[in-house]
């Protein structure tokens, strides 16, 4: 038994014998429903909507009729004998290839696209059932010479082809319907791009009478306005919705079941430690690509979803935050939550130049925070230990634009657990000197978000935290050794308005850690630090000291 890693062929999976998680129960969901005639499922990358589209097709192409994928399958349980099994003319576009550098390339890779959608269904191309006219128009879209006007109405036009041949209303099934909108968002031309697709989608889905239904998958939720233009009777499931809320992303149970299946049920609590926190609708769930990683890799955690991207939104956010989104930042990595106003819709000018509250909703949608309604509001955290060195590697990425800084970083997290002074302030200082400007050093909090972003690389091995009370307030930040009889760390920040100051500053860090008491609950050895800075020059103090035992 394997896990199928990057196998999104549903048939595929089922003939080798790989290890299924069973989602067909999608099918019935879906199948219920048939006064809704587009479902549109919005979920983050490899969380199974690839791989769903392609099990609908087996169930309700009628090319496969006959076939034993689903023996022994929920859907098989919950629909015998299912008279629309393998009955539909089926057209199936994966979107993802549809873009290019402008809006010619765009249009000649649709063109390329569609021509090869054409050539599943080669049976049209000598139809009888067709007229002369229908099929010259097949042969152009599948040569890849349709003009656009053709090319814009294509499927339209191949659902209508398909049933005039079977008798039949054709289903539709479109894989990652956003991203050629997504990735054209900064092209000069991406306003005209995008009313090519609108009108691509429009005739596909609003009034085309060959429509049984539809079924869209992507990440984010374009608003009607932006793409979906006059289409009433889009049923739109996202990360917030409840309907098919566990159909997308593996369960607690299905994940206990897959360590034990495997042989290591043990293994269950790094699991979730490690790749639990989605919530969708009222579902609980785990990244299925990072499950399927950790168990193929033989039980050992890595950033495995993580590293399918460059993850540049985190890296946007980071680069572009303001001074209240510093504090949401620093919260966010440091465990905490925060509450926000998030829309799944979001206009075309919003995912050009996503700011405020649309960057949180990007950020929910694409699996990089866990949204949960609380009261009026959402309450957002990072979902889990994955997700947690992502943000730090992208925050310690931002620090150093222009050269590496990755280094300096785990050194002075290496001098902070030693109490080694001098070996800090010279790691602060490659790292200030790295930065894109000194312009945004301009308060305490921000020096604070950077140290603390940086300790972040000890978590794992230590717990770090910030801005929790203490003794008779509220500490800058705290480190915790998970190792026995380590010292605990205690750092308070302070900024300076000249150089001369910062080394008073300084020890009057430590004087205020005394004071107040900050490390009141603690035991054993402490390491007290005051670091102060001025621009880019730091300065720092130290002081050990016995905790109450």
């Amino acid at each position: 038994m394997e896990a199928a890693i990057g196998i999104q062929n549903f048939s595929e999976v089922r003939d080798k014998g790989a290890y299924y998680v069973d989602k067909s129960e999608l099918i019935g969901r879906i199948l219920e429903k048939r006064s809704t005639k587009a479902f549109l499922f919005t979920r983050p990358r490899r969380f199974g909507k690839s791989l769903n589209l392609s099990m609908l097709d087996a169930y309700l192409n009628l090319k496969y009729k006959g076939n034993s994928w689903f023996d022994g399958l929920k859907v098989s349980e919950l629909r015998p004998d299912d008279p629309m099994k393998n009955s539909f003319p089926v057209i199936c576009v994966d979107m993802k290839g549809m873009y290019g550098y402008d809006y010619s390339m765009t249009v000649d890779c649709v063109s390329s696209q569609m021509a090869k959608v054409f050539w599943r269904h080669n049976e049209l191309r000598d139809s009888e059932a067709l007229s002369p006219e229908q099929r010259d128009v097949f042969r152009r879209l599948a040569g890849g010479k349709g003009s656009e006007g053709e090319l814009e109405s294509s499927l339209q036009t191949l659902s209508m082809l398909l049933e005039i041949h079977y008798g039949r209303k054709a289903v539709i099934l479109i894989d990652e319907y956003d991203t050629p909108i997504n990735s054209t968002c900064s092209l000069d031309d991406s306003k005209r791009i995008l009313g090519f697709f609108r009108r691509f989608l429009s005739d596909a889905l609003k009034g085309n009478d060959s429509l049984e239904f539809s079924v869209m998958t992507g990440i984010m939720q374009i608003s009607k306005e932006s793409i979906f233009s006059g289409l009433n009777n889009l049923r739109a499931d996202s990360i917030l919705s409840a309907g098919f809320d566990d159909m997308f992303g593996f369960t607690e149970p299905e994940v206990r079941k897959l360590c034990a299946d495997f042989g290591r049920p043990e293994r269950f609590a790094e699991a979730k430690e490690w790749y639990d926190g989605y919530r969708f609708g009222n579902a609980d769930l785990y990244n299925p690509w990072s499950i399927l990683m950790y168990v193929s890799e033989k039980f050992t955690p890595g950033k495995y979803w993580a590293g399918t991207s460059g993850n540049s939104i985190i890296a946007d956010l980071v680069n572009n935050v303001d001074h209240d989104m510093f504090g949401d930042l620093k919260i966010l990595e440091s465990g905490g939550s925060i509450s926000a106003d998030i829309e799944m819709s979001v206009t075309f000018e919003g995912l050009r130049d996503p700011g405020g509250k649309d960057i949180y909703s990007v950020l929910a949608a694409s699996g990089y925070l866990r949204a949960e309604m609380d009261g009026g509001h959402y309450r957002l955290t990072i979902p889990n230990r994955e997700m947690q060195k992502v943000y730090c590697d992208a925050v310690i990425g931002a620090l150093g634009r222009f050269r590496d800084v990755r280094k300096p970083v785990d050194g002075f997290c290496s001098a902070v657990l030693k109490g080694d002074v001098k070996a800090m302030e010279e790691s602060l200082q490659n790292v200030l000197d790295a930065l894109a400007s000194i312009r945004i050093l301009d308060s305490e909090h921000v020096y604070q978000m950077m140290v603390l972003m940086m300790l972040a690389r000890l978590r794992g091995t230590c717990e770090v935290d910030s801005d929790h009370e203490a003794g008779d307030g509220y500490y800058d930040i705290r480190v915790l050794s998970l190792v026995p009889r380590s010292p605990s760390i205690i750092i308070e920040i302070k900024r300076c308005r000249t150089a001369k100051q910062a080394e008073t500053a300084a020890k009057a860090a430590i004087t205020q850690i005394r004071d107040r008491r900050y490390f009141s609950g603690l035991k054993g050895e402490a390491i007290l630090y005051g670091v102060a800075f001025f621009g880019k020059k730091t300065k720092i103090a130290v002081e050990r000291i016995s905790c109450g035992r």
